[in-house]
């Protein structure tokens, strides 16, 4: 009796050997999996953050006046300083406000439409428009500009060049 009861303690300490070592390979591999996912998380943030950085680079370098608005209203979500030079308001004055209400379109028939063909076409080459700067002097501009989508939500990627004074000659 004294043999079986020590037999029986054997088996259960090796049971709950196998146990734990077959929970400490299966911890192991989660944990590699874990491991894994996690720098393979970091490499797709990290190239996603150079991206970013490019793009931003690009936009803010451009030598056109280059804008990111929402589609739906208007509203300057970005702006480089061309953009700012030519048309003479300050980037965070935009910021606050959509390109109808600070009179940029002369009215907001016109851009509903512009972007109507925009959003049918998803790019536009060269469209000629009229915008008004700040002081309420009238540019003859040629836009080209794209949809895109950021955070789910439609915007519009524009770069503007002022052809006033080649118009004029």
């Amino acid at each position: 009796l004294a043999n079986w009861r020590q037999s029986s303690y054997l088996i259960v300490a090796l049971v709950l050997g196998f146990l734990l070592a077959a929970i400490s390979v299966f911890g192991f591999i989660y944990q590699t999996r874990g491991v894994q996912r996690y720098r393979s998380l970091l490499a797709a943030e990290t190239a996603n953050s150079a991206l970013r950085q490019r793009f931003q680079l690009s936009f803010q370098a451009s030598p056109l006046a280059t804008s990111i608005a929402h589609a739906s209203d208007g509203h300057f979500v970005d702006v480089n300083e061309r953009f700012v030079r030519v048309f003479g308001w300050e980037k965070e004055e935009l910021l606050k406000h959509n390109s109808v209400d600070i009179g940029l379109w002369p009215n907001a028939e016109i851009r509903d439409q512009w972007i109507q063909r925009l959003q049918d076409m998803k790019t536009v080459v060269s469209q000629e428009a009229l915008f008004i700067d700040r002081a309420g002097q009238p540019h003859n501009v040629e836009i080209s500009a794209a949809m895109l989508d950021l955070d789910g939500e439609p915007h519009v990627l524009s770069f503007i060049t002022d052809v006033t004074k080649k118009r004029q000659n």
